[in-house]
């Protein structure tokens, strides 16, 4: 009986959907488009909210940080001392392991097909934490070996042609040879550690930078990872390792954990706490998901209730013939389960084809878990989902109507519904106009960052990372590419001007005090043509020159921003001391920004150095084919370092990656606008022909009485502009805080002016009139004749 129940129910609404052909397209190819775009951003934030939390331990796994005072604030940052994994070990039971690991750039060959790739240096204990599929070998005594590596499966792929390597040897940076231990799946996109394609033992690592340095506090900071006992308090092992540094006297930082399961939401620390960070976009773009679907599902109730009084007699019958409200709710609701239905497969192509293309232009590697059951599960339960709240409303509005007053001729329709749909119609609007503002403030702002300047001189400036035999040849490079006329100078430092560098403190100077230890400087280091590669302009003085003054080794550039905080009056000559070591200041550079643009910049102290360098930068003659430049260099390699990959990186390219995170942001909402748009347009289509069918007799005696055409478009036309009018008022104070906020991570930004909701309202206005407007004509145009005749 339930299943005839059931069946009939299903075969009524079907029917009812038929008899309105054209709404029903509207209604399905809305809701597809809402579910879709839904889709695609749920898939997204269930990728960045599963990164680096899939890990069988991952709620026992922990990175230690420091945190300490400096520059009138608390900080906190990862990497410690190399010695305290051991003492770490030695001392506290309660950590099951601990594991160090930082990232190598090496040269890898086999026979002749050797390139350089990014790979990790860890510690024995690294999979037990960070967990992979093992595809052969034994990863338990993986990097317990000296002269073992780890693989994944990609770079097997990719060194052998197979996955049959285990025993096979691999050469790193043409010199050392290495026996393949394991073979390991890659590690997913939502990983920390996505692009390395190799593990090599730490103990090669420690080998590398020598003895003396492996064994300073100081020299290298490594990322250090433990994982609990299952049996241990996080507190309290915080509280036993906390102050360890302070005991050792090796620094005034105290040391805390920071658990996996935060290490990507929760990434930027605020005054030494991590409480903000990509959980704010995770959080933002749900949001909108949310709200994208509800923009769709309102152009269903808007049209639902539109048609209420094509549906008031069937109701008033089936009430009259017995039909019991509950009844006819679950009618109602059928109907919306039969479109969300359609819809939800609809969606489901256009998530199909349009997962590649957010791929490529956003850069994720996001993909449709076709094989998961709890996918379909969810996609069953957000089909419901929107059939139910696309259908609710209307469902239990019409199977409220009073069957005598039906059939009486009183119309069922009240105030209320009226005012229910113009509401809803200025929701869809604020939010669509709220989307565009955004987009405006977001584009802007990357604008003012793209255009700020530099301070130094990004063009025909290449940077090459250093390996041993590099820097053993690095003079008779230079000499042969500038003899050449290839280059026009070049220069070495031990970071990149592209990458965030952490800053140094316990500096002093004369007239200094104890509270100007805590100012942080950042620290580079240079050799000689510094101001002439790069292209930064002098202040005062003149350019470290270690050729011509070998004293310059203890020399030190200073940016004007560390001149503001040491507050000297005559910087040049000045002696700068930390501990031991003391450099004299030679020149002033002009404030150039050496990471980000939207930061404000840093105290930088750039040294004179003799050994301490980690990468050449070259100023390519600009004058010559770019391509013919690059030849010579590699040329040159070859020829003092044989066998050498030559691997460069364009400043200019690398000063774009500081623009990608806001890029995003800036795509994707581009990309939300223009669905919220599509989606709101739908709903105004669909109602505008209903309007227009439910007054075409009225328009018919407005041309007879001599209305204008202009006349009646604007007539039927104005409501809805009114009704977007309102939406701009009620979005612009929504989206002018929303953007306060957004601003307020940039220490360089815009401010937000009248101009940006000004556009984003004329924007709306205009694509709400071309949507109404077509219609409007069409029916102002019509022969009245055909609208009166059955009067």
């Amino acid at each position: 009986m339930l299943v005839i129940m059931i069946k009939s129910y299903f075969k009524i609404a079907w029917r009812n959907i038929l008899k309105t052909k054209n709404y029903t397209l509207i209604n399905i190819t809305g809701l597809a488009i809402g579910m879709a775009a839904a889709a695609l951003i749920l898939l997204w934030v269930e990728n960045e909210w599963t990164f680096d939390r899939f890990y069988k331990n991952t709620d026992r796994i922990y990175e230690l940080y420091n945190r300490g005072e400096f520059s009138n604030d608390t900080h906190a940052w990862p990497g410690v001392g190399n010695p305290l994994a051991p003492l770490l070990v030695s001392r506290h039971p309660e950590l099951e392991s601990v594991v160090r690991s930082t990232p190598a750039n090496l040269s890898v060959s086999v026979q002749d097909n050797r390139f350089n790739s990014e790979g990790l240096y860890a510690d024995p204990d690294f999979f037990n934490l960070f967990d992979r599929r093992v595809i052969r070998g034994d990863l338990h005594k993986a990097l317990s070996t000296p002269e073992g590596i780890v693989l994944t499966a990609s770079m097997a792929n990719r060194l052998f042609g197979t996955d049959d390597v285990v025993g096979q040897t691999v050469t790193i940076d043409s010199a050392d040879h290495f026996s393949v231990t394991a073979l390991v799946e890659d590690f997913p996109a939502n990983s920390r550690f996505k692009n390395a394609g190799y593990f090599l033992p730490w103990e090669y690592f420690e080998h590398s930078i020598g003895q003396k340095a492996a064994a300073s506090w100081t020299n290298f900071k490594v990322a250090t990872f433990v994982m609990l006992d299952p049996t241990a308090n996080h507190q309290h092992v915080e509280s036993q390792i906390s102050a360890i540094l302070t005991e050792l006297q090796v620094a005034d930082n105290m040391l805390f954990l920071h658990p996996a399961e935060k290490w990507h939401l929760y990434s930027k620390a605020t005054h030494g706490y991590f409480t903000i960070g990509n959980i704010q976009k995770v959080r933002l773009f749900s949001i909108i998901a949310f709200l994208t679907l509800l923009t769709a599902c309102i152009n269903f109730v808007n049209l639902s209730t539109a048609k209420s009084e094509q549906r008031a007699k069937d109701v008033g019958i089936q009430k009259i013939l017995g039909a019991h409200r509950k009844s006819l709710i679950v009618q109602f609701l059928a109907e919306s389960l039969i479109l969300s239905t359609f819809a939800g497969c609809l969606a489901f192509l256009l998530l199909s084809l349009a997962i590649n293309p957010f791929n490529h232009l956003f850069g994720y590697e996001l993909d449709i878990p076709y094989h998961e059951f709890s996918f379909w599960l969810a996609t069953l339960l957000f089909i419901l989902f929107t059939g139910l709240l696309a259908g609710s409303y209307p469902a239990f509005l019409l199977s409220g109507f009073k069957p005598m007053a039906i059939l009486k001729g009183s119309a069922p329709t009240t105030r209320q519904p009226l005012s229910v749909r113009k509401a809803l119609i200025v929701f869809q609007f604020s939010f669509t106009i709220a989307l565009l503002i955004a987009t405006l403030v977001i584009v802007k702002q990357i604008h003012h960052a793209e255009n700020r300047e530099q301070g130094y001189d990004k063009s025909n400036l290449v940077y090459l990372p250093l390996n041993t035999k590099l820097k053993m040849q690095y003079e008779q490079i230079k000499h042969d590419l500038i003899q050449s006329g290839t280059v026009l100078s070049m220069t070495r430092s031990s970071g990149t001007i592209t990458r965030q560098t952490f800053g140094a403190l316990n500096f002093s100077w004369p007239g200094s005090n104890a509270a100007d230890a805590q100012q942080a400087f950042v620290t580079i280091t240079t050799d000689t043509d510094f101001k002439s590669t790069m292209g930064t302009q002098l202040v005062l003085g003149r350019d470290i020159d270690i050729e011509r003054y070998p004293t310059d080794e203890n020399a030190v550039l200073v940016n004007e921003a560390a001149v503001e905080a040491m507050k000297l009056d005559d910087p040049i000559g000045t002696i700068i001391r930390n501990g031991e070591q003391q450099w004299h200041v030679v020149g002033v550079v002009k404030d150039f920004i050496f990471y980000s643009p939207y930061t404000a910049i840093s105290p930088l102290f750039i040294m004179g150095s003799g050994d301490w360098f980690n990468f050449a930068y070259l100023k390519l003659d600009a004058s010559r084919p770019l391509q013919q430049n690059l030849a010579r260099v590699s040329s040159a390699i070859q020829k003092y370092a044989p066998n050498e990959t030559f691997e460069y990186h364009f400043v200019d390219e690398a000063y774009a990656v500081n623009f990608k995170r806001e890029k995003q942001t800036a795509n994707l909402t581009q990309v939300f606008s223009g669905l919220a748009v599509s989606i709101s347009c739908l709903g105004l289509f669909g109602m505008m022909a209903f309007v227009v069918h439910q007054r075409r007799k009225e328009i018919g005696i407005r041309k007879v009485l001599g209305a204008s055409v202009s006349g009646i478009v604007s007539m039927l036309s104005g409501d809805f502009v009114k009704l977007v009018l309102v939406a701009v008022i009620v979005a612009s104070p929504i989206a002018w805080w929303a953007m306060n906020k957004w601003l307020e991570d940039f220490a360089y930004r815009i401010e937000i002016q009248w101009w940006m909701f000004a556009v984003a309202g004329i924007v709306a206005v205009a694509i709400a009139l071309l949507t109404v407007s077509w219609q409007a004509l069409r029916a102002a145009q019509a022969n009245p004749v055909d609208s009166l005749r059955d009067e």
